[in-house]
């Protein structure tokens, strides 16, 4: 969940991205396309992405969050799936 620094804080916004995670011939990463934005939202802890993925392809997601002080944390480390 949202942490901060700021004891008074608390969370307000999130922004989740997804990508296509991009391979070479040899299997090694170089690279994500983005292809979803959720823009500023007000979801805490989950995201429903309602757009169809490809079958037997890698994706990663990643989320930022801010609190009501304002300000976006980092971004999360990049997490990846494949779908089957």
């Amino acid at each position: 969940g949202y942490q901060c620094t700021n004891p008074s804080d608390e969370f307000y916004r999130s922004q989740w991205k997804l990508y296509e995670v991009n391979r070479n011939e040899f299997g090694e990463y170089i690279g994500n396309t983005e292809i979803y934005d959720s823009g500023d939202t007000n979801d805490h802890a989950r995201h429903v992405v309602d757009m169809e993925l490809n079958i037997d392809t890698e994706y990663g997601w990643q989320v930022r969050q801010k609190g009501t002080d304002d300000i976006w944390t980092d971004w999360s480390d990049l997490t990846t799936f494949t779908t089957l």
